[in-house]
C-alpha cells in the first residue's frame, strides 16, 4: 500500500490522482516544477517503509515534480478524456 509523507495510507483516489499527474507531466512537462537531487528509500520504519523522500542537489540523477500547475494539468487531463469519451462532449 501506498503512504503518503505523514505514514496515512492512500485512498485509491489519491493513487490514481497521483498516476494521472504522472501521465500528465510526460505530456507536458512544463506544468511542473521539477527539482533535481538523489532519492532515499525508507527502509528502517514500519510506518514509513517504501516511502521516497528527495534529498535536494544540482548534482542529482533524480528529477521530481515539486509543485504542479493545476489549471495546466486540468486541461491536459480534461483533453484526454474528451478524447477517449467524444460521446460524452465537454464533461
Amino acid at each position: 500500500m501506498e503512504r503518503n509523507d505523514r505514514g496515512q495510507l492512500l485512498s485509491i483516489g489519491e493513487m490514481a490522482e497521483a498516476n494521472r499527474v504522472s501521465i500528465a507531466t510526460l505530456i507536458d512537462e512544463d506544468m511542473a516544477t521539477w527539482e533535481r537531487g538523489t532519492i532515499e528509500v525508507i527502509t528502517d520504519d514500519s510506518i514509513r517503509a517504501g516511502q521516497t523522500v528527495l534529498h535536494p542537489s544540482e548534482e542529482g540523477v533524480c528529477r521530481v515534480a515539486t509543485v504542479v500547475d493545476h489549471d495546466r494539468y486540468d486541461a491536459v487531463i480534461g483533453g484526454m478524456l474528451r478524447r477517449l469519451h467524444p460521446e460524452n462532449g465537454s464533461n
